[in-house]
């Protein structure tokens, strides 16, 4: 508790904009909501955007990710109307992280001190290959896509969709760019094989050979 702790991330990106941001609070507590041991309670200011960000201490070692913040509205309904929490954020303690990546095979990959970053400027650039593979302004200024899946899956002889849509839009003017999966019932069809074609026609799109 009292430890200087810091994190770095792209927050309210569409107003701030595409540089990284560094804030800086305290430990307030080595636990979370409701003593939960697995989190920590921290005083770095956050806003939407630095969810997943490292959190770090004063020697440049991640401690844990940034989880959220106490929803003010929220908070107050469950207290009757009481005071609007204040800084009350949270982050998932390292030891919980890295169990879950290496049970699903992710080796961490971990620097010795020597190849540690030095300064602000190496370390927002490894939180930018961290969130989105290298970024440069080509991926920047690339059309964005946000991606929604439509389906209704049926039982009669076994399982199948009676249709299944995956549909790719411009996330800037709305437009539909592109449309995959199954228009209609197909009776010798199952859940499997329909999400595995989609997923090979969105391939051919996006990653052509």
């Amino acid at each position: 508790m009292g430890a200087d702790v810091f994190t770095i991330g792209f927050p309210m990106s569409d107003v701030l904009g595409r540089q990284p941001r560094l804030n800086r609070g305290l430990v307030s507590a080595a636990v979370g909501i409701k003593d939960d041991p697995d989190y920590l309670q921290v005083s770095v200011e956050i806003q939407p955007g630095n969810s997943g960000s490292p959190l770090f201490n004063d020697n440049r070692e991640v401690i844990g990710v940034m989880l959220g913040t106490l929803h003010a509205a929220e908070t107050m309904r469950a207290t009757g109307g009481g005071a609007v929490p204040q800084n009350v954020n949270f982050a998932v303690k390292l030891e919980p992280v890295r169990a879950f990546l290496e049970s699903v095979g992710v080796d961490l990959g971990l620097p010795d001190d020597s190849e540690m970053p030095e300064d602000f400027e190496e370390i927002s650039q490894l939180v930018a290959q961290a969130c989105a593979g290298t970024i440069t302004d080509e991926v920047l200024d690339a059309q964005r896509l946000g991606c929604i899946v439509a389906y209704r899956s049926i039982w009669d002889l076994w399982r199948r969709f009676s249709f299944f849509h995956v549909i790719f839009f411009d996330m800037d003017t709305g437009e539909i760019v592109f449309v995959a999966g199954q228009t209609g019932d197909n009776l010798v069809s199952n859940e499997r094989i329909v999400i595995e074609r989609t997923l090979e026609e969105i391939r051919k799109v996006f990653f052509p050979e």
